[in-house]
C-alpha cells in the first residue's frame, strides 16, 4: 500500500488491529498500535495519518477481555483518562 504512494489512515490501522484481535492475537495488535504511535510521535511521514482514538482502544479492550486479559484491560481502560479520551457507551 505504501509502496504505491498510499498512506494508511485511522480506519486502515483500526482494521488491522481489529483483525489481530479477532484471531486472538491481542499482543500483536497492541504492538502494532504502539509501533504506529511511536512512529507518529517521531514525526515519521510513514504513519503521520494515524492517531489512536476511542475506536482503536475499544477494539483492543474487546480483544483483551475475550482472551481473558481482564487485569490488563482494566489498566488500559483506566489509562484512557490520562490520554484525554473519554470512554463512551460502546466501551
Amino acid at each position: 500500500m505504501q509502496a504505491k504512494g498510499l498512506k494508511p489512515n485511522t480506519t486502515t490501522y483500526n482494521s488491522l488491529i481489529g483483525g489481530f484481535c479477532k484471531v486472538g492475537k491481542v499482543s500483536e495488535a497492541k504492538d502494532l498500535s504502539k509501533d504506529m504511535l511511536a512512529c507518529g510521535l517521531c514525526n515519521n511521514d510513514r504513519f503521520a495519518a494515524w492517531k489512536p482514538d476511542i475506536v482503536v482502544y475499544s477494539i483492543i479492550l474487546d480483544g483483551m477481555c475475550k482472551t481473558g486479559q481482564l487485569f490488563e484491560a482494566k489498566e488500559l481502560f483506566d489509562s484512557l483518562l490520562t490520554k484525554d479520551l473519554r470512554p463512551d457507551v460502546d466501551i
